[in-house]
């Protein structure tokens, strides 16, 4: 089951049909990165490297919900492409396209604080992946700077569908289990309280973007019973807390308020009008 966008490029490496056996073409004993329930390693075909993503077949729910989402949900160019997967007896394969890092472990190398315009270049990516799979009826339900890889090009991609929801219609009913990463769930998950899956995903992107700029997490449990829907100034309240300088530009700042720090919260369509990420009237990055 190929995504739409990578047929030609598969066809031309396997004549239209995976017939290959995976673990044939990829050394299981060299993983490349190590998740809570899969491996990935590098298989090369042609000169062409995927990533193969290695499930063990006692989370198969994981893994049916990663294939059901990533079918509906392509192609993007800001959603990892998906090739191909593969069943065995003991574990199930993903093959997709591979990347250069991931955003945490890039800002790891290169610092974050990034500068407001690189920034909000990520972010639009990241919305524009959000706002597709939305329309999809798919909610993430899991999105970090883990899942945000980096591409050979700058181009930023989400991957990791395997705690997604797929939505039966316009209609969304609230979901109840608890998924996520704890420092990028939303209150409503974080409190066992039921929810709804594009908020969620509202919520962990600003995470994202946050973590970006300022170079912390805006909370924990004591900063989130402090300035949650208490406060006037999250930014400015976090640089006391801290005792930590956060430089930031008012309309940044004026952003996460308005998606961050109350309960009336922005959805991602009025996240991509909010004049920060559209850069209305030149908004100054300067703090």
């Amino acid at each position: 089951m190929c995504g739409t966008g990578a047929v030609a490029r598969w066809s031309s490496l396997f004549g239209g049909a995976f017939n290959p056996d995976i673990t044939d073409l990829i050394d299981t004993e060299r993983p490349i990165a190590i998740g809570g329930y899969s491996k990935i390693f590098v298989m090369r075909q042609d000169g062409v490297d995927f990533a193969v993503k290695q499930v063990s077949n006692k989370y198969s729910v994981f893994f049916r919900k990663e294939i059901d989402a990533l079918q509906k949900i392509q192609p993007h160019p800001n959603l990892i492409t998906f090739y191909q997967y593969q069943i065995m007896t003991m574990h199930s394969y993903i093959v997709l396209e591979m990347a250069s890092t991931d955003l945490y472990e890039y800002c790891v190398a290169v610092g974050f604080a990034q500068n407001e315009d690189q920034t909000r270049t990520m972010f639009n990516m990241m919305l524009s992946a959000v706002l597709h799979i939305h329309d999809s009826w798919v909610a993430h339900r899991d999105i970090k700077l883990e899942n945000w890889l980096i591409m050979e090009n700058r181009v930023i991609k989400l991957t990791d569908f395997g705690l997604s929801y797929i939505y039966k219609s316009a209609v969304r009913e609230l979901l109840t289990d608890v998924v996520g990463s704890k420092l990028y769930c939303s209150p409503e998950i974080s409190e066992r309280k039921p929810y709804d899956g594009f908020q969620c995903d509202a919520w962990s992107l600003c995470i994202c973007l946050f973590a970006l700029t300022a170079a912390i997490f805006p909370y924990s449990k004591d900063t989130f019973n402090k300035f949650y829907n208490n406060t006037e100034n999250l930014v400015d309240d976090l640089k006391r807390c801290y005792n930590q300088d956060i430089e930031m530009s008012g309309a940044l700042s004026d952003f996460f308020q308005d998606c961050i720090a109350s309960d009336s919260r922005l959805t991602v369509p009025e996240m991509a009008k909010h004049p920060w990420v559209t850069n209305e009237d030149g908004c100054q990055t300067d703090p």
